[in-house]
This record gives structure tokens, C-alpha cells and sequence, in this order.
């Protein structure tokens, strides 16, 4: 099991979207590349499950190729874009992960309650707080009333688009809605 630095992605098609600092239990090594299960592309049962079947032992595609989920996870790497490889210790990462604890759904749901509440009250908001939208749109200045009015425009274009395709269909009782005009006003 290796981590190291990738900073950027050598695919050959550029993925804007990849892991900087990626977790592998490693398959293979070549000269040119580095192929193994990225951990941090699955959820902990995942990863437990993957370190205790085959940490520190031999391991290869061949192991999670029907899987469909762990072969997704699975991923190849230019060597010459690994900066600062790091060998893990697997035993002491099977320790930890053991000791993680889990939490019954009665606490899960408390939990969750908690949460909920904390939201809703950053949300709540006091009445002399809020702006009503007329006090807005007059303290906004010309140039983002342009914006606002080109983004409306924009909409109305989009979904007078959809309407001309049939991408959108609406209900026998809503027909009559069909050629209601935007506020252009804005």
C-alpha cells in the first residue's frame, strides 16, 4: 500500500477532476506506470473489506474486476507524475480501521436530529433582516442590472427552446400556461 503526490493528471484524456494525493494498494508497477485500487474512491466497508482480504499480500485486478463498484476504484498512474511515495503500513491501518467505531441507528438518528436542528436555526432569519426584492434590485448598479436582465433573457430563450423541441411537456390542465412571457422588466 502506497500514497504519493499527483498533481496533475497525465490521462489521455484530460480529467480535470482527479485525486492529488491518492491511496493505492498497489497491483503492478512497470516502468512507465503504477496501476491499483485508489481507497479514497470507496466508502469505509470498502476499504475494510479490500485491507483485510488482501493487505500485505499478493493482489490484482483479477480480485475486484467483478465488483463493479471496486473495479471503478481502480486506476493506472504515470509513474513520472508520482511525486513523494510513501510506503504504508498496512497492519497499523488495519488497526485503526478496527477500531473505528460504529454507531447504532437509534444514534444515527439522534445525530441526525442535532444536525437538523443547528440548520434550522443559522436559517432562521429575523423579519427587519430581510430585504424585500424591490430594495434589492434598486441597489443593484447598471451594469448587474444588464447582467440580471441578460441572464433572464437567457432563460427565456432556454426554456422557449425546450417548449420548441418538445424537451418539455406539460400537463393537459397547464396547456393554457404555455405562452405566458417572461418579465422582461428587469
Amino acid at each position: 500500500m502506497i500514497s504519493f503526490h499527483y498533481p496533475q493528471s497525465y490521462a489521455m484524456i484530460p480529467n480535470v477532476i482527479h485525486d492529488p494525493y491518492p491511496m493505492l494498494i498497489v497491483t503492478d508497477i512497470w516502468p512507465k506506470y503504477i496501476r491499483g485500487v485508489n481507497l479514497h474512491y470507496l466508502t469505509f466497508p470498502y476499504v475494510q473489506r479490500l485491507l483485510t482480504n488482501y493487505g500485505g499480500k499478493n493482489f490484482s485486478y483479477f480480485h475486484v474486476r467483478n465488483d463493479k463498484y471496486m473495479a471503478n476504484a481502480f486506476r493506472m498512474y504515470v509513474r513520472m507524475g508520482v511525486k513523494q511515495p510513501k510506503r504504508l503500513d498496512t497492519e497499523w491501518l488495519m488497526t485503526v480501521l478496527g477500531s473505528v467505531r460504529s454507531f447504532g441507528p437509534g444514534e444515527l438518528e439522534q445525530i441526525r436530529t442535532n444536525i437538523q436542528k443547528q440548520i434550522q436555526q443559522r436559517l432562521q432569519t429575523k423579519a427587519n433582516e430581510l430585504t424585500s426584492y424591490e430594495q434589492w434590485r434598486s441597489e443593484l448598479t447598471q451594469s448587474q442590472q444588464r447582467q440580471l436582465r441578460g441572464k433572464s433573457l437567457e432563460a427565456k430563450d432556454i426554456i422557449t427552446g425546450g417548449l420548441d423541441r418538445n424537451l418539455i411537456n406539460y400537463p393537459p390542465e397547464q396547456q393554457s400556461m404555455t405562452n405566458i412571457e417572461p418579465d422582461t422588466n428587469l
